[in-house]
């Protein structure tokens, strides 16, 4: 049975998926402000992958919670990099990835720290 990795929330972009992430925490003070546009994104998100039965009523409080934590910021590799990523890793780490996302860009890091 393949691995299940939690779903969480991209503070940059607004989406909730499973997809490989960078941390920031601890960087960059209050790591991101509550935007009512983000947030409404991530509702609109949470809520389908709710309706689709993906994720159940824990994991949804979870989500929000991890969203209003302003400590530490969740961003998809490709939006870090696209933010300027603080520690300068999320560019490197795509290079080569064309655009994949989810568990096709998890298969790309992976080779790439084997090779």
């Amino acid at each position: 049975m393949a691995d299940v990795l939690p779903y969480r929330v991209c503070d940059l972009c607004g989406g909730v998926d499973d997809h490989p992430r960078h941390v920031v925490a601890g960087v960059i003070g209050d790591a991101h402000p509550v935007d009512e546009s983000l947030r409404q994104a991530i509702v609109d998100n949470i809520e389908d992958l709710r309706a689709a039965g993906k994720v159940d009523m824990v994991t949804v409080l979870r989500l929000g919670r991890d969203f209003d934590d302003t400590t530490s910021q969740d961003r998809h590799l490709d939006c870090c990099a696209a933010a300027g990523c603080p520690s300068g890793t999320c560019g490197p780490q795509l290079v080569g990835a064309d655009g994949k996302t989810g568990a096709a860009l998890r298969k790309h890091i992976l080779a790439n720290r084997e090779a």
